[in-house]
């Protein structure tokens, strides 16, 4: 939880949080902040996905099992191309999660916002204020343990 919310932190006052691809890579590697970018959105995106996946199967599949006949095709030659990747996308979760893919990851236009349970019902999802890069004020994430959620039951959501 605690790597969780640092990693919200970071990716919700990151000023380059919602830059392209082309532009962070024309920032060069001088600014760490810019540079760690696509992977903080990317932590989030693929959480979002993962519970979303979860919840189209009612618990019977995760990331992990959609990603698994990819990197099998990949490792016998097939590479993960844009399609290969949009199909998956909607077989799992169906057609908005290519246009999420596209306006999160692609386009770098929409903010990932993970729903209250994307990390399991263990966690409640607050938002917060915290000082963003020109000092604004900026709203975060943050996840917090729900008072009796069990040890066991939280790992294996």
């Amino acid at each position: 939880m605690e790597a969780l919310n640092d990693w919200a932190v970071k990716y919700y006052t990151n000023p380059a949080r919602n830059w392209t691809e082309e532009k962070i890579r024309a920032a060069g590697f001088g600014n760490e902040q810019v540079r760690l970018a696509p992977y903080e959105r990317g932590c989030f995106y693929f959480a979002v996905l993962d519970a979303q996946i979860r919840a189209k199967s009612h618990g019977r599949r995760r990331l992990e099992d959609a990603l698994y006949p990819l990197f099998v095709a990949r490792k016998n030659g097939s590479p993960i191309t844009q399609a290969v990747w949009e199909s998956m996308l909607r077989r799992e979760v169906g057609k908005q999660a290519v246009s999420e893919f596209r306006a999160v990851i692609l386009d770098a236009t929409q903010t990932v916002v993970p729903s209250p349970d994307t990390f399991g019902k263990c966690f409640s999802r607050q938002t917060v204020e915290k000082d963003g890069p020109d000092g604004a004020k900026v709203q975060v994430y943050q996840w917090r343990r729900n008072s009796g959620s069990v040890e066991a039951a939280c790992r294996n959501f």
